[in-house]
């Protein structure tokens, strides 16, 4: 049988926040990310060397 006690709640608690920047440090981080890859697709494509016509 699992047992949970208010002691282990209050613990927590003070991890929430922390939870919630490295939340929104992850966020951040995937859409410059996101942002990087497409730029260096878009160059990629745009140069006449890597796509003669």
């Amino acid at each position: 049988m699992v047992s949970f006690s208010v002691w282990g709640w209050l613990w927590f608690l003070p991890l929430a926040p922390a939870e919630a920047r490295l939340r929104h440090a992850r966020r951040v981080a995937r859409d410059r990310v996101v942002t990087a890859v497409a730029a260096r697709h878009a160059a990629e494509s745009v140069d006449p060397v890597a796509d003669p016509v």
